[in-house]
């Protein structure tokens, strides 16, 4: 089942963020000027860092400065002050590693970007970026030029936020109107070795000037947003799957294989929480889309027959509710749609294709299934969340068309149930 997960779910997460107190056949076309970077893409991630025990915690996006506005980005900054500089959008993720038997927390490594209207106001942005490290007293010479304006911070001790730490080192620069941090925290009593964030920051700074000269979009540039801010990362990028906090050896080398055999190049997985609800621990009605990018265009439409047969086949096998609706929307070039019923939730769920590109579409509703009421609800996914779920997959058809999907995408109140 795909729920979104909360960061405050998360021990080891909310540690990493609340204690940061500031903060080809067929191919998308060509990146438009409008067209947002694809953050996402631009972060670090395990396979980046050279040491296999590193797994992704979450990374959380935002589009508006409002919702910017929050201390996993900018920490004390308000919505004015984020647009007056101009501020077009940030993305934050977090690394962690523990200890051989998971207890305990070794390290953790995060980044968080942000782009701006012009270079004046990354400039003016640029101090909002590890701001909890910025003592001219811990600051450290860079070995070589890393973007523009790069400082280095070296924290021998713990931080006052995360009393735990042992050692804390941190980068931030600037690439034309996008501003980097990147900062590794140790819990070990090991120093956070210099050399290997500059390496990181290096291979960042690469990657931006690869970005914004790509003849298309990252998945994560091209994925629709109801909400201004969303849960989402790569579970799969440049062909090597990533590794994920609470994920078995085993449901690893599954998506492993499944991607690899697929063929599949990057994997981007984006969670909306369209209504909240009354818990603040669960999202009472959300969106989930994962876009797959393929080689091609046959490879993409072999992927989503394999991939919504299998889905399918294993419900019945284990005798989960599963149904097709009456009427299947035809969406993108082709599509296969499932209402399932589970234990605490029911859903509507789309595969979609545009050219090589498949993307999931899932409209969620998280409650109790009480015994016997299982038909009951799949007539209520097919009912209540269909048409969302139908209005969401032709929206991000259109922004696979277009080549991009900049802002925030309209969604009716009428689609809410």
């Amino acid at each position: 089942m795909h729920r979104a997960r909360s960061l405050a779910l998360v021990a080891v997460l909310a540690l990493v963020w609340s204690s940061w107190p500031a903060a080809t056949a067929w191919a998308v076309p060509t990146r438009q000027s409008d067209m947002p970077i694809d953050l996402a893409a631009l972060a670090v991630y395990p396979s980046d860092t050279g040491d296999d025990g590193y797994v992704l915690i979450d990374g959380k996006s935002c589009i508006t400065a409002e919702a910017c506005a929050n201390p996993i980005f900018f920490g004390a900054a308000t919505e004015a002050s984020l647009t007056e500089v101009g501020l077009t959008q940030a993305y934050a993720v977090a690394l962690a590693k523990f200890s051989e038997d998971g207890s305990s927390l070794t390290r953790t490594l995060a980044t968080t970007l942000a782009e701006y209207d012009d270079r004046a106001g990354a400039e003016q942005g640029m101090a909002t970026f590890l701001s909890w490290l910025a003592d001219p007293a811990s600051e450290e010479e860079v070995s070589s030029k890393i973007g523009d304006e790069a400082q280095l911070f070296d924290i021998g001790g713990p931080l006052p936020a995360d009393p735990s730490s042992t050692g804390v080192v941190g980068l931030r620069f600037r690439v034309g109107s996008l501003v980097v941090g990147i900062e590794i925290r140790d819990y070990t009593g090991t120093a956070p070795n210099r050399a290997d964030l500059e390496k990181l920051a290096r291979k960042v700074a690469q990657r931006i000037k690869t970005e914004q000269s790509a003849a298309e979009p990252g998945l994560g540039a091209l994925v629709i947003h109801h909400r201004a801010t969303a849960t989402e990362f790569y579970p799969h990028r440049g062909s090597n799957t990533v590794r994920l906090l609470q994920e078995n050896a085993d449901q690893f080398d599954a998506r492993a294989t499944e991607f690899g055999a697929a063929g599949i190049e990057d994997v981007f997985l984006s969670n909306q929480a369209l209504v909240a609800g009354d818990d603040p621990q669960q999202t009472d009605i959300l969106l989930s889309i994962a876009a797959y990018r393929l080689p091609s265009n046959s490879e993409a439409s072999a992927y989503l027959y394999a991939a919504s047969t299998a889905f399918a086949a294993e419900r019945e096998r284990i005798g989960a509710p599963i149904d097709e609706p009456e009427e299947p929307p035809i969406v993108g070039d082709e599509s296969v749609w499932y209402l399932n019923v589970y234990t605490d939730a029911y859903q509507a769920m789309g595969y979609v294709r545009v050219g090589n590109v498949v993307a999931r579409v899932i409209w969620q509703r998280n409650q109790p299934t009480p015994a016997g009421e299982e038909a009951t609800l799949l007539r209520a996914a097919e009912q209540e969340l269909l048409p969302g779920a139908q209005y969401s997959a032709e929206a991000q058809v259109r922004c696979l068309e277009d080549g991009g999907c900049p802002g925030l995408t309209r969604l009716p109140s009428r689609l809410l149930p």
